[in-house]
Parts: C-alpha cells; sequence; structure tokens
C-alpha cells in the first residue's frame, strides 16, 4: 500500500479527497465498507505505525474522526475486545456527538445469516466494556447501546422461536 512507503506525502493526497467531502471516494479507494465493515486485518488499518500517523493527523483534523469510525474495525483478532486503534479512537473524540453517533452506525451495520442473537451479543459484549469508560459522554451512550442491545436480542430470540415453530 502506498501509505506504508511514504505516509506523509501519500496522505497529503488522500487526505484531499476527505478535506472535498469525497468520502464514497476515499473509501472506495481503500475498499472500505461502511454497511458490513471491516475487520482488524484490513490493509488500510492493519499497520500500527500508519494508524499512530492517522491518529496524529485526527487530533489535529478532528472534525474527520466520525467518518473514519464509521468503518474502523470494530473487534480485535481475539474477537472478543475493541480494536486498539478503534478504541484509541473512542477514547480521543469520545466527547462528539457525531462521533458517537458514527461509532453507534458501525456498531449496527452489519450483515447476517441465521440468527443475529450471537451478533449482538458479541456487540453487547463489546459495548459493555465501555459502561465505566472516563469519558461521561461514552459511559451514557455504552448504558443506552446496554439496553437496546439487550431488548433486540430478546426480540431475535423470540423471532428465532417462532422461525423454528414454523410461524
Amino acid at each position: 500500500m502506498t501509505l506504508d512507503i511514504d505516509f506523509e506525502n501519500c496522505w497529503n493526497i488522500y487526505s484531499k479527497l476527505l478535506f472535498e467531502k469525497k468520502m464514497f471516494q476515499f473509501w472506495n479507494i481503500f475498499d472500505m465498507n461502511f454497511i458490513s465493515g471491516v475487520s482488524f486485518n484490513h490493509p488500510f488499518f492493519n499497520n500500527e505505525k500508519r494508524n499512530n500517523h492517522l491518529l496524529a493527523w485526527l487530533l489535529k483534523n478532528k472534525e474527520f474522526a466520525p467518518w473514519i469510525i464509521r468503518v474502523a474495525p470494530l473487534f480485535d483478532e481475539d474477537g472478543i475486545n475493541w480494536f486498539y486503534f478503534t478504541e484509541s479512537l473512542i477514547n480521543a473524540f469520545g466527547d462528539n456527538e457525531h462521533f458517537i453517533n458514527e461509532l453507534s452506525a458501525n456498531l449496527h451495520s452489519m450483515t447476517t445469516w441465521g440468527s443475529r442473537v450471537p451478533y449482538l451479543k458479541s456487540r453487547l459484549k463489546l459495548v459493555e466494556q465501555l459502561k465505566n469508560h472516563k469519558i461521561e459522554k461514552v459511559r451514557i451512550w455504552a448504558n443506552e447501546e446496554i439496553e437496546n442491545y439487550l431488548k433486540s436480542i430478546k426480540i431475535e430470540e423470540i423471532n428465532d422461536e417462532e422461525e423454528y415453530l414454523g410461524y
């Protein structure tokens, strides 16, 4: 990836798309899917040094953090904990309402086959890790999300039972 060769010069080119509000083109260049998300090993996010450069850039250009969190990987490779870069973004920008809304959109964007319950439970466990977060807005959001996930899981479990019964 060109960003691995020379982050500074390449990022100056790619970031122009962000400044020009051409987010979909930016996402397409890096094959980021805002519907089903990306995984921890996605080429754009799998380089810690590059992620550190990106985080430093975002700290200077905060208005773009919501657009990055919208497509950032949720889970670390263990499938249980937050992806380190995403967690860093939450710690840095969690007091921004737009950022929190885009994080929520990322969490709720998923394609499922079969029962949705396992997917919802995995995201619930992820959000539960933030219920005592140092940023109040994150704590409030996490606790609201936990309530919503618990309700959604109950509804999906009923739907699963109905499907199993042939209704």
